[in-house]
């Protein structure tokens, strides 16, 4: 239906369009013409009947106000913005003539400011882009109110395990649990006997009880969670400390299986904190027993006569001594290997002397030691060693620093590290130095003299 007229050479009018679906888009367009029937481009807008305000209002009262959410009116193309009218007279059933409390973009608000204990009433509206809506509503009523309740405590464990009434500790260990509140948790206190123990001030809540330090028998645990606004809540449970026989200490040295030429061979190894551990040859115990530092770690020298020798370590605490640990295989080996034979010398080009050998009777060495004199020598003290590193082979190359004549002896060593006595010697001349040869002229003469470093060479003279 149209309907309009002319002031002052201008047209102006409306048109009413009926049957429209609701909650639906549509686009109109309006052109004008003129007196000779020309069309102008016209223009276009778009349009949307009124949407259908949410059906329901989910909420949730938080410390902070009332915390509503909805679900989205269709076709959000047609969408403007959604409206909260609030009323604390009573319920209602139309918006007419009510101003909005708020306008919000999202499906969800959050409103505050509002006087707790006492109840408002909440309607809302889909406003369309047109900024029509539908102003008939059903109001909800809604009671804010302050949090008056401590944090809930749940999933309290010692370990892995689930802390329940008349539970025995028998090991230190991480006491845990979770502490949720609307408001956020401030602290969670750990009271053992009415006396604090620890505070944890940040999830995760825990409390690292040291077992040691406990007496054993009945305690009363007690634990205090708060929240942001200081609400509190307890829980307490009644525990028993049975202190359990300690695990088997972990040797880290020696290696499994070392063999060594020292009597004295150094132990170490881990435990449980707050115990002490004894070593034991065999079934037998060996030496003092050992302190365990704070981080469980224990050592020891201890002198063990030649041979081969299964070293275990067992820990104990006030419960009494617990299982022996996986035996260590240590070998002392004072015996000395076969010195090297048939040693030999070679000088080579460039001042490099080849030395060689054999090794002597007996086990396989594990390698070999070479020393190096510029005078015959008997004790090794009387040399210098040639090598940085242990020679794995029968075999080595030398430069001494300076050309001349070296004396050598070589050595053997086992799988302990034992060195046996020098080998036979073995000497050579080191010569860095190639020949060398002078030409001379005389006057008047073409005479050519040779002379090479050692050697005697006959003149050549010849007549120009």
């Amino acid at each position: 239906m149209w309907s309009g007229g002319r002031v002052g050479g201008k047209f102006y009018g409306h048109h009413k369009k009926s049957g429209l679906a609701p909650a639906s888009a549509h686009t109109f367009k309006i052109q004008g013409y003129n007196s000779r029937g020309i069309e102008s481009f016209g223009l276009s807008e778009k349009a949307c009947t009124w949407l259908l305000n949410p059906p329901a209002i989910r909420f949730e009262v938080l410390p902070e106000g009332l915390n509503l959410a909805w679900d989205s009116s269709e076709p959000s193309e047609c969408l403007r913005h959604y409206a909260l009218y609030l009323s604390s007279e009573g319920s209602f059933d139309s918006t007419e003539g009510m101003a909005p409390f708020s306008e919000v973009k999202e499906n969800k608000a959050l409103l505050s400011g509002l006087a707790n204990h006492e109840t408002v009433h909440v309607a809302l509206v889909a406003v369309n882009i047109s900024r029509g809506h539908n102003p008939y509503v059903q109001s909800l009523a809604l009671t804010p109110r302050p949090d008056e309740t401590g944090p809930v405590i749940s999933d309290v464990k010692f370990g892995s395990d689930l802390l329940e009434e008349g539970d025995a500790l028998s090991r230190s260990g991480l006491l845990s649990l979770k502490a949720e509140d609307v408001s956020g948790v401030s602290r969670v206190a750990f009271y053992l006997n009415g006396v604090l123990r620890h505070t944890a001030f940040g999830a995760p809540y825990g409390w690292q009880v040291d077992i040691y330090g406990l007496e054993e028998g009945s305690h009363v645990l007690k634990i205090v969670a708060w929240d942001s606004f200081g609400n509190s809540t307890s829980l307490v449970k009644n525990i028993r400390v049975e202190l359990a026989l300690p695990a088997a200490p972990v040797f880290t040295k020696p290696a499994n299986g070392w063999i060594t030429h020292a009597p004295l061979v150094l132990f170490g190894g881990r435990s449980e904190p707050d115990t002490r551990v004894q070593l034991y040859l065999g079934e037998t115990p060996f030496g003092d027993l050992l302190d365990v530092d704070r981080r469980g770690a224990f050592s020891a020298g201890l002198t063990l006569a030649p041979g081969v020798h299964l070293v275990r370590a067992a820990a104990l605490n006030a419960a009494g001594r617990g299982p022996l640990s996986a035996a260590l295989q240590v070998e002392v080996d004072t015996s000395l290997p076969s010195a090297p034979v048939n040693l030999k010398a070679e000088a080579l080009e460039a001042g490099v002397m080849r030395l060689s050998w054999s090794a002597g009777p007996g086990d396989p060495p594990s390698g070999f030691n070479l020393y190096r004199s510029a005078a015959p020598f008997t004790e090794l003290a009387q040399a210098q060693k040639v090598n940085t590193k242990i020679i794995a082979g029968p075999g080595h190359r030398d430069m001494p620093a300076q050309d001349g004549a070296w004396f050598y002896r070589g050595t053997a060593l086992n799988k302990a590290g034992n060195e046996s006595a020098p080998s036979e010697p073995a000497s050579g001349i080191s010569d860095s130095k190639g020949p060398r040869a002078r030409v001379s002229y005389a006057h008047g003469v073409c005479g050519k003299i040779f002379k090479a470093v050692g050697v005697a060479m006959p003149q050549a003279i010849c007549e120009i």
